[in-house]
């Protein structure tokens, strides 16, 4: 908690007794639950990885050869839905890991809700999921 801010020269802040350049700071919104994803909507979630599906191949129409494959995350209030990985990011996320998505899209294809990693957003691995963290998100189901 911030209790005291104050701008020193218009480039420094004091943040209880710290100094950090302005520039620095970095001001994210809470962690959104599944529920309350929104299209258009940059969102942010906290979630654990459930089931990865297998890896596809295929030629992007600018001939680029691409990798594609699906994982099932889910949130602290149980709720669920599929995450799509491109190329890099496969190799980034595993069963059982704990994930944090900023600027997250929601798309709707064929029916079905997914989510990716927008391109000014970005997938941060917080490594394996504890079981205390995973008994957490156990608890609402």
């Amino acid at each position: 908690m911030v209790t005291m801010v104050v701008r020193d020269k218009g480039q420094n802040v004091k943040l209880s007794g710290l100094f950090v350049n302005a520039s620095d700071l970095v001001v994210e919104p809470p962690a959104s639950t599944i529920e309350e994803l929104e299209e258009g909507k940059k969102n942010r979630l906290i979630v654990v990885a459930e089931r990865k599906g297998p890896v596809k191949e295929f030629t992007s129409k600018r001939g680029y050869p691409c990798r594609i494959s699906h994982i099932e995350i889910r949130d602290k209030e149980g709720g669920t839905i599929t995450l799509v990985l491109f190329n890099s990011q496969i190799g980034m996320v595993a069963e059982g890991d704990m994930l944090e998505i900023i600027n997250a899209d929601l798309e709707e294809f064929n029916g079905e809700k997914t989510i990716k990693v927008s391109k000014f957003g970005y997938l941060k691995n917080k490594g394996p999921a504890t079981k205390t963290t995973q008994m957490k998100f156990k608890e609402v189901e």
